[in-house]
């Protein structure tokens, strides 16, 4: 955050308040934020009568946000701007609004802030939650969802024994997998292979559908993204990491930001050659 953030808003707190402090006016924007609109139209979009509606765009046009030509209404460039920026803030409330437990109870810091930024990608997801009668629920889901990839790319900071059993199976299927982890994770990795697994994936790696990657970063989110699933799950604000409760998602823009984020921890890391695994 810019240090002088409070000082900037100084200068634009009447502009931010004439935006905020009306819902019409809100709406308004939104509506023509993809294209002119008649007055017709805005009163279908935002349910308000004409002579309300005409109001709140003559305060708008005193503001440079809107004009009025023949055809209708539309937004200047002003006006274009802010309204991309609103557009952003009320997909991200929807996005949070639903699961909001789950954004509560968790560390974001695993996420860089140009990925929050675009929480908003993040739709139409479930939250999959263990039970004290099921507590394998959620990690027993993410198993099933994998078990069906075509492509594998995931980040994990925590060691799990079914981890290089996962990455077996779907090595033998030789689909294209990439996983960045950390040193230590590498480390608990070697020494939960038995010699057999070992050479395996020794194996494995000089192929070229397998690659493991270190990073020095500091990963506190860990999440799979493959063909068809964004499976995200965080640590706690205590500092655990939650295995009981897992982001899943099917949707398109989801995976692109999955693939993204996963761009963002596999810039710099370093590929583990075959020669570290040799037994």
């Amino acid at each position: 955050m810019e240090k002088d953030i409070v000082t900037i808003y100084n200068k634009v707190e009447k502009n931010l308040r004439f935006l905020t402090s009306s819902g019409l006016r809100n709406k308004i924007i939104l509506s023509l934020s993809d294209g002119m609109k008649d007055l017709e139209d805005i009163k279908t979009e935002t349910g308000s009568d004409s002579s309300t509606i005409i109001h709140a765009i003559r305060d708008m046009e005193q503001e440079k946000l809107i004009i009025e030509i023949k055809e209708g209404y539309h937004l200047t460039p002003v006006g274009k701007i802010l309204s991309l920026k609103l557009v952003d803030l009320v997909k991200t409330l929807h996005t949070l609004e639903n699961h909001q437990d789950f954004w509560m109870n968790h560390d974001i810091n695993g996420i860089p802030d140009e990925f929050l930024e675009r929480i908003h990608e993040l739709k139409e997801y479930d939250i999959v939650s263990s039970s004290p009668k099921n507590i394998w629920r959620s990690f027993s889901m993410y198993l099933e969802l994998v078990r069906k990839a075509k492509e594998f790319r995931g980040v994990s900071p925590i060691f799990h024994p079914d981890f290089v059993t996962i990455v077996e199976k779907l090595a033998k299927k030789k689909i294209d997998i990439h996983i960045v982890i950390t040193d230590d994770i590498l480390d608990s990795i070697l020494k939960a292979l038995d010699t057999r697994q070992r050479n395996e994936l020794h194996k494995t790696l000089k192929a070229d559908n397998l690659g493991l990657w270190i990073t020095d970063l500091n990963p506190r989110v860990a999440f799979t993204v493959t063909n068809s699933i964004l499976s995200l799950a965080l640590f706690s604000t205590e500092g655990t990491f939650d295995t009981s409760h897992n982001l899943i998602s099917r949707h398109n823009q989801s995976l692109k930001w999955g693939r993204e984020l996963f761009d963002y921890y596999l810039k710099g890391s370093r590929r583990v050659i075959p020669q570290q695994i040799a037994p």
